[in-house]
């Protein structure tokens, strides 16, 4: 079969392959119709993290028909169309015990390590646990978006934003809008987005956003501190991962309030500790997807409360995917984009 193959940092290959087939009882064979590209993916690309480790297959973002299924599937059959929870864990460590599958101990991502079993290629067979059904109106490219979907709807439960409540959300690109779009299914009260880009703002307010600030002219914190009583937002979220983006988040939310830090950019981030300790703030990380958020993600985009297809800005197929790699390395403008496999 056909593949595209990270076959050494900054160098992507349109290549054949071994077919993928089914090893396990429990495996189902899916053919691939769309794949996501995610910004890790880039990073994975570029060599800025040690996740992607050449030669191997990225992708995680998948959405496809099934085509064949071990003997001890039951779910499904030959033609569903699915979309695929990119995750494998134990179900034994202390915290798949615990409730907590997301932060397995010894979780597997698709696409990532060191592995030639990434979606970014023809077809992939995957166990029957992480395979869940798409309704039949919803695109396959849709239904691959359904996993960052999850991603922010996971933070969005984190943070327990009750009705009325006020929020900020920084950074408006592919995550940052879809915790946007997640909150405001929460029926918010008004809702901050904090981006250096105005064309990204511009996507905010296009999304729901109720106001939109560029801290590079604005004020973020007094602006909102102002229309606040002086408080502050009641809940923050932070989707950029880096100092400046964080510090924001803790400066402009009241004391008590919640903070919930998706973004996993910089590895190293300073912080005022003492603006944590003497208001009283929650910090919360927020990393990866559960089952039900990934359930909830379908249902989300499917009923077209988060839109998310409203996101891609480029679509290519699967041989087009190096040259689309090495586009996305240099335009941040696009926020997502999708590979369609014929």
């Amino acid at each position: 079969m056909k593949a595209v193959v990270l076959r050494a940092i900054g160098e992507l290959s349109y290549e054949d392959v071994p077919d993928a087939q089914i090893e396990r009882p429990d495996d189902v064979l899916v053919r691939i119709r769309a794949v996501g590209i995610c910004g890790a993916d880039i990073h994975g690309y570029l060599g800025h993290t040690g996740r992607r480790i050449p030669p191997m297959i990225m992708g995680h973002e998948a959405a496809g028909e099934v085509i064949a299924v071990g003997n001890a599937v039951t779910k499904f059959r030959p033609g569903d169309r699915v979309a695929l929870l990119p995750m494998q864990i134990c179900g034994e460590c202390v915290n798949c015990r615990a409730g907590k599958s997301h932060i397995c101990l010894n979780r597997q991502l698709l696409g990532s390590g060191r592995t030639m079993k990434g979606a970014l290629a023809e077809r992939i067979a995957w166990p029957e646990k992480s395979v869940f059904p798409m309704p039949d109106h919803l695109s396959f490219e849709e239904a691959a978006l359904a996993e960052p979907t999850a991603v922010s709807a996971h933070a969005i439960s984190l943070a327990q934003i009750a009705p009325g409540s006020s929020l900020l959300v920084v950074g408006a690109g592919t995550i940052g809008l879809l915790a946007l779009a997640c909150a405001l299914v929460k029926s918010p009260g008004k809702v901050y987005v904090s981006d250096t880009s105005d064309s990204r703002l511009a996507n905010a307010r296009d999304w729901g956003a109720g106001a939109t600030l560029n801290p590079l002219r604005d004020d973020v914190v007094q602006i909102i501190r102002d229309e606040t009583d002086g408080l502050g937002v009641d809940r923050a979220i932070e989707a950029v991962g880096n100092t400046p983006a964080t510090m924001q988040t803790i400066r402009a939310t009241r004391s008590g309030g919640l903070v919930v830090w998706i973004g996993n950019n910089q590895k190293i981030i300073e912080t005022d500790m003492q603006e944590i300790v003497t208001r009283e703030l929650t910090v919360q990380g927020s990393f990866s997807l559960s089952d039900r958020d990934f359930v909830d993600a379908i249902e989300l985009v499917a009923s077209r409360k988060v839109p998310a297809g409203k996101l891609i800005g480029m679509r290519g197929s699967l041989q087009d995917g190096p040259a689309m790699f090495a586009e996305l390395a240099n335009n941040l403008n696009i926020l997502k984009a999708v590979i369609l496999v014929d």
